[in-house]
């Protein structure tokens, strides 16, 4: 076992339940309630498959268990009071925190959440390989479908960074949560569903065949279809048709398609508002570090899902622009993270795209920002 992760699993097994001033919510958190519009206006898109890339090992693990993670990488922070205290949320789940911690001055990483989209994601995949840039797509595993596994394909073809946003897009995982157990299960779970969708994504060579692929894994589970007990009660099945899936296809027993080694909670902050209590907390961070991933958060943003604004306003070309020209000067100080959605409108991703273009900032990948823990996914 690595020596990072050895620390993660004595100090999880140390840490009192002491509960914890939590964090203001983020203005992200409106994404839940402007989640159902990633799904409008679905446009047709072309049936091209691109060839799945070379297999790349490491599969993350059952709940419970610890990913083993490359030697040499630097340890997390490690707390000095235990659960209470907490400076940052550095120290429970580490990953890039731009808000609290300076990156590299000049550099910026590009995320998009949510997607992907099937009629959106072609367009901002156009923009960026016209600008030579790459970014990053926080992909929801229920976004991933027989009419857009291609385009998971062609962000891993073209070297974009992809990345672990959850299953149902639950902004508000603890809630209506029995105990500690099941929302640890429960946050597991949904990472460990959008994984196996895109390892699908990763192995399918038509749209037939990865309808092929979901009916024999998933059984028939659907996001908006299926409360969190049965999804639970399921995933002893699907883990098992899983791993069949991938032996059949040639997959020895820790490799996997492709890994998700980033991972941004739906709604941003990981616990999502005051509510979230310190032994909350412990148990998503539990979940998370588990699998392996690091936290992405973000300092700049398009705010096209910003529930103060209208849509119109929130897609508005000129508005996300000003946003984009914002965010360039910040990163020119201290680097910076920057969210957007798969699902903005083509005026705005171009209007946006331009104006980081225009700025000089350097778009980086988010392994190029990770320098202050040695390694990343």
């Amino acid at each position: 076992m690595s020596r990072r992760l050895l620390a993660f699993a004595l100090v999880a097994l140390s840490l009192s339940t002491t509960e914890l001033t939590a964090f203001e919510a983020s203005a992200h958190e409106a994404d839940g309630q402007s989640a159902a519009l990633a799904h409008q206006s679905i446009e047709q898109v072309s049936e091209q498959t691109l060839e799945p890339t070379h297999p790349q090992p490491l599969l993350p693990p059952a709940v419970g268990e610890l990913a083993e993670l490359e030697e040499g990488c630097a340890l997390a922070p490690v707390p000095t009071g235990r659960w209470e205290g907490r400076a940052s949320d550095d120290e429970w789940i580490p990953g890039l925190y731009p808000a609290r911690e300076a990156l590299p001055a000049g550099k910026l990483a590009l995320t998009f959440d949510d997607g992907p989209h099937p009629g959106r994601t072609p367009l901002i995949l156009d923009e960026l390989e016209r600008q030579g840039w790459t970014g990053a797509f926080f992909i929801t595993g229920h976004s991933v479908r027989a009419n857009t596994y291609h385009l998971v394909q062609r962000m891993v073809a073209e070297g974009h960074t992809l990345a672990n946003h959850g299953w149902r897009h639950d902004t508000r995982m603890a809630r209506n949560v029995a105990g500690l157990d099941e929302l640890e299960a429960y946050v597991a779970s949904e990472f460990e569903l959008t994984q196996i969708r895109v390892d699908l994504a990763m192995l399918a060579t038509s749209k037939e065949d990865f309808r092929a692929l979901d009916r024999e894994v998933f059984d028939g589970l659907r996001w908006s279809k299926h409360d969190r007990g049965e999804q639970l009660a399921r995933m002893e099945g699907i883990r098992a048709r899983h791993r069949a899936v991938l032996e059949a296809r040639g997959y020895s027993e820790q490799d996997r398609p492709h890994t998700l080694g980033w991972v941004r909670p739906p709604g941003g902050n990981p616990y999502v508002g005051s509510h979230w209590k310190a032994e909350e907390r412990e148990a998503f961070a539990r979940a998370v570090n588990a699998q392996g991933m690091r936290m992405v958060m973000w300092d700049g943003g398009t705010g096209d899902s910003d529930p103060k604004l209208s849509v119109d306003e929130r897609m508005d070309p000129k508005r996300v622009a000003k946003t984009a020209t914002k965010a360039a000067r910040s990163a020119s100080r201290e680097g910076g993270i920057y969210v957007a959605h798969d699902r903005l409108a083509p005026d705005a991703t171009k209007a946006m795209l331009r104006a980081f273009a225009r700025s000089g900032v350097e778009i980086v990948s988010l392994a190029e920002l990770d320098t202050t823990h040695g390694c990343a996914p």
